[in-house]
């Protein structure tokens, strides 16, 4: 989530999610425009261990 932010956006759009923590709601753009940051500092190392690792396995090598 901390490194696609605008993966989770979209994921919460496609399928209608909402929020059931009921004492702190939190709608998915607020979570995200809070942890955008982070991805954006953190974009230039994933993509070092990316390209230095190779395609992630267990994943199939999808994101």
């Amino acid at each position: 989530m901390l490194e696609n932010p605008e993966k989770l956006r979209k994921i919460v759009a496609d399928t209608g999610a909402v929020n059931t923590d009921y004492q702190s709601p939190e709608s998915a753009n607020h979570l995200c425009d809070k942890t955008t940051p982070y991805a954006e500092n953190w974009k230039d190392t994933a993509d070092r261990l990316w390209h230095d690792h190779g395609v992630c396995t267990s994943s199939g090598g999808e994101l």
